[in-house]
């Protein structure tokens, strides 16, 4: 089964943002999986898409364009459910304002311990929150000149949730200017791990 991922840009870029892949593929969870209470365990992406997406349940042939894999965790006997996200040639026409200052004003940062904190919800979806949060720990920390952050994979062990009073992102690798690895605080228990690589978009 293939389903048309309705993906706008997200506020100048010219390319289509993981938080909204990801808001878009959970929205799709129970559908796509045909089970309710079912949640993206892992998200992964390979490269930027620029044209609108689909996600195949059957592993594509070479010749498309996968730009990443969704995993979803599936409640009947603890299971799980695997999709390919493919690019098409189907031009993006829709858009949409995103101000990450709203998130970044916000946070607490300490560079010495490499974590940065958020006090509550900024209003915006909880994963907008860790993206915005993880890219800004990671310029603070490793600045690049060449390239920029990117979001290349979540690890989650339940679903996503706004209500929380305490956000908290905490480096536990880094590979300057390449590569880092962060685990997700929601209210001091962890619930995840975040990768980001610096890339050309």
């Amino acid at each position: 089964m293939d389903t048309v991922l309705e993906i706008p840009y997200k506020g100048a870029r010219d390319y289509l943002h993981g938080t909204d892949f990801f808001s878009e593929l959970s929205a799709l969870a129970d559908e796509i999986t045909e089970q309710d209470g079912s949640y993206i365990e892992r998200l992964t992406f390979r490269s930027v898409a620029r044209k609108m997406c689909k996600i195949s349940l059957t592993k594509p042939d070479e010749h498309k364009k996968v730009i990443g894999q969704v995993r979803y965790r599936t409640k009947r006997n603890n299971g799980h459910v695997d999709g390919w996200l493919i690019e098409s040639e189907v031009t993006v026409l829709s858009r949409y304002e995103f101000d990450e200052a709203v998130i970044t004003d916000s946070a607490s940062l300490d560079k010495e311990g490499r974590s940065a904190t958020l006090h509550s919800g900024s209003g915006y979806a909880p994963i907008e929150d860790i993206i915005i949060l993880t890219k800004y720990l990671n310029y603070s920390i490793s600045p690049i000149t060449s390239g920029k952050w990117l979001f290349g994979q979540i690890d989650l062990l339940e679903s996503l949730s706004s209500d929380y009073q305490l956000l908290e992102i905490r480096m536990t690798s880094l590979i300057a200017h390449k590569f880092s690895v962060s685990d997700i605080f929601i209210d001091g228990r962890k619930i995840g791990m975040i990768r980001f690589i610096v890339g050309a978009v």
